[in-house]
């Protein structure tokens, strides 16, 4: 059974995404609770139906946070059924299955990833905008299919294209002809994936850095765009939003045009205009989660940090007001929309100086009251910002003219690295020199890097592959599991092969350093808690925060490797292979790495 449900702050459902065995449950369910007659059928499921459904659980998940700010993260169910739920921004995402806990959490994050990049903060446009409903749901099925078949979407990195000088050149020499775009959009980026590989990424010098997490999401997109309609002519624009770089002021929710179109046969070009009012929309986003908080602080009687909380919001409030300002913009809509919104948070203002002046119960409710309005407020200047003052179609004249010139410079190139892309290199090369070695997975996680290599697994019905493939999966989750309670090390084994995992840190003039503590982030309560990886949350970013808690993270160098060898091969002779291969990664990657034992 699998399901995946999306209810808004009054409980009404907003998306549903279920296969048949969770549709005919929930279809028992209702039959024995008299909300539907025993002759009905999985079609008479509707919203209200299901909302009584869960009604139960929501109520207990809201009792639980008011009272003791400790909601459920997840609950067991008999014959192995789980139910996991996490909050955003007032909305409770569920997802129920027979999966283990750790990848119905990680893929519950996932979802909320896709709905981020799509919706940006506001998630009642699963609700409102069938398109971008559709959109989310092929997202995070095309995330679930690639993370099942495709290394680097396991480990959550970006494999690079390993090409040659000459074809490296070629690539990024059609990209620059991105320069044109400067005269009429200034910020933008250029990337060319392979398959699910990285082969050139162009950004202009005023643009937004693109995160590893951005990259990632974005070839999600490309193949889920492909997976839609595979036409060569054909050129897919959505309104999309990024993160960026966490330590960008301006990250978090950067608006961006992209669009997508297929070159060759496996071979896209995604080409990003960020919105020219990112300002505002990431002003707007910050207010989203300062109204939240105030709601949370009310609605937990927390008065003590109502001031706080207030004061913040009035700052984030005051921000997006002085923005507004600046704003050229024909839109009457707009204008009306700014207007009342500054007209409800004057209102607002004067209930919470009331309130701090007086503590009167009556002032606390008006605020209360008045919370939700704020709240629409925002969802609409948030849409009139981004989506309505968007044109998706800005810089297809472009995207089609440097597509064409991109299909020029790679054209006597396109059927070696469409071949490349499928192997990139063969475990087959390291066998000589490093005996009894099954495959191996490195990844630099250094800031925004996180980039994979690693042999390729052909997806294949050859028994030996397939038992290869598994194994290498569970490998990644089994270690997860144990970095996540702080063990850098691990070494195991089945009756098959020897596994190994390494995470270890250099400074910056490739020098080893060990961390005067190792954290265990699953004991850890600072919210929001990150699974491993990039999609939902740079855990990486947080955990050498936590190793080296006085060093700035960008000067702290951090790799991974993940070593499958034959049963037989002793454990000295695994080490030393890890050390050697470890060195040896520069023969492919052109960077010198050191291997040092914590």
């Amino acid at each position: 059974m699998d399901g995946l449900f999306v209810f808004d702050g009054s409980n009404d459902l907003i998306l549903d995404k279920l296969n048949n065995e969770i549709k005919e449950k929930l279809l028992e369910l209702a039959q024995k609770q008299g909300l539907l007659q025993e002759t009905s059928n999985i079609g008479d499921i509707d919203n209200n139906v299901m909302m009584q459904i869960f009604s139960p659980l929501i109520t207990s998940q809201k009792i639980m946070f008011c009272q003791f700010d400790n909601s459920y993260s997840s609950i067991q169910c008999e014959k192995n059924f789980t139910i996991v739920l996490e909050d955003y921004l007032g909305y409770l995402f569920i997802k129920a299955g027979s999966e283990n806990l750790d990848f119905l959490q990680k893929s519950l994050k996932i979802f909320i990833s896709c709905v981020k990049h799509v919706c940006g903060p506001n998630v009642h446009l699963l609700k409102a905008d069938i398109e971008r409903r559709v959109l989310v749901n092929n997202l995070y099925d095309c995330w679930f299919d690639l993370y099942l078949t495709k290394q680097s979407f396991l480990v959550e990195a970006v494999e690079q294209l390993l090409v040659n000088a000459e074809v490296k050149a070629k690539a990024f020499q059609g990209l620059r002809h991105m320069e044109k775009l400067k005269e009429e959009y200034q910020k933008s980026h250029g990337l060319i994936f392979v398959n699910d590989k990285l082969l050139t990424l162009y950004s202009s010098t005023q643009a937004q850095v693109l995160s590893a997490a951005d990259l990632i999401f974005l070839n999600i997109f490309a193949h889920t765009v492909m997976k839609s309609d595979a036409s060569s002519n054909a050129i897919h624009s959505s309104l999309l939003f990024l993160e960026g770089v966490s330590k960008d002021k301006q990250s978090g929710c950067i608006p961006n045009i992209v669009h997508v179109t297929n070159i060759f046969e496996n071979i896209v070009l995604v080409l990003l205009i960020e919105h020219p009012n990112l300002g505002i929309t990431n002003n707007l986003f910050d207010v989203f989660f300062a109204v939240q908080k105030n709601r949370n602080n009310q609605s937990q009687g927390d008065v003590e940090n109502i001031k706080q909380s207030y004061e913040t919001m009035d700052l984030h409030i005051r921000s997006v007001q002085e923005s507004f300002k600046k704003l050229k913009s024909n839109n009457t809509d707009l204008e009306e929309n700014i207007k009342v919104f500054g007209v409800k948070w004057d209102i607002m203002k004067k209930s919470y100086l009331e309130y701090f002046k007086t503590k009167s119960r009556n002032a606390l409710l008006k605020i209360e009251s008045n919370l939700p309005k704020i709240n629409d407020s925002l969802k609409e200047l948030f849409s009139l910002v981004t989506f309505q003052s968007s044109n998706t179609s800005l810089g297809i004249a472009q995207t089609t003219e440097i597509s064409h010139i991109v299909q020029e410079c790679l054209a006597s190139f396109q059927e070696f690295i469409t071949v490349k892309s499928t192997t990139n290199f063969s475990i087959a090369s390291y066998l000589e020199e490093f005996p009894g070695l099954v495959h191996f997975i490195h990844v630099d996680r250094s800031a925004n890097r996180h980039r994979v290599t690693a042999p390729n697994i052909e997806i294949t019905a050859d028994d030996n592959v397939i038992n290869l493939r598994r194994k290498v999966w569970s490998m990644v989750e089994f270690s997860r599991q144990y970095l996540d309670k702080g063990h850098l090390n691990m070494m195991w084994k089945d009756v098959a092969f020897n596994y190994t995992y390494f995470m270890w840190f250099e400074d910056q003039n490739g020098m080893p350093v060990k961390p005067k503590s190792i954290p265990n982030l699953s004991l850890v309560s600072v919210k929001p808690q990150f699974n491993v990886g990039l999609l939902a949350g740079d855990y990486y970013e947080r955990f050498i925060e936590a190793c080296f808690p006085k060093t700035n993270p960008n000067k702290i160098k951090c790799y991974e490797l993940y070593c499958v060898h034959l049963g037989l091969v002793t454990s000295l002779v695994v080490l030393e292979h890890c050390r050697r291969l470890a060195a040896t990664i520069n023969d492919i990657v052109g960077t010198k790495k050191s291997f040092d034992l914590l």
